[in-house]
């Protein structure tokens, strides 16, 4: 199955088309990884829909491995290589509401 919209533009933007979550196979789709999706709230849907939260990922990450802790605090690590920490911060706390685990978006 070719990658969802959402994955094509994420591979064009990082330059790659592996998985963010196991880097073996192909990405087929995004992934909220940092945060899940909101649709019940505009401002936290069009934020947690940034780059800043979303991940390359197989369809068998999907279903389990890019569901861990483990992989949002790395994924974390990765963004703010990516971003700047400062920006990662940033987008953080621009978020409407907070979950009760933040623990990775300090590190």
């Amino acid at each position: 199955m070719p990658p969802t919209e959402t994955a094509r533009a994420l591979m064009n933007e990082r330059n790659t088309m592996l998985c963010e979550c196991c880097n073996e196979r192909p990405a087929e789709e995004a992934h909220h990884c940092l945060y899940g999706k909101d649709n019940r709230n505009c401002q936290a849907k069009k934020l947690l829909n940034m780059s800043y939260n979303l991940q390359l990922v197989c369809k068998k990450c999907h279903a389990c491995d890019a569901l861990s802790h483990e992989n949002r605090v790395r994924f974390w690590g990765t963004q703010c290589e990516r971003y700047g920490h400062d920006v990662m911060l940033a987008w953080h706390e621009s978020l409407p509401y907070k979950p009760e685990s933040k623990e990775f978006a300090y590190r």
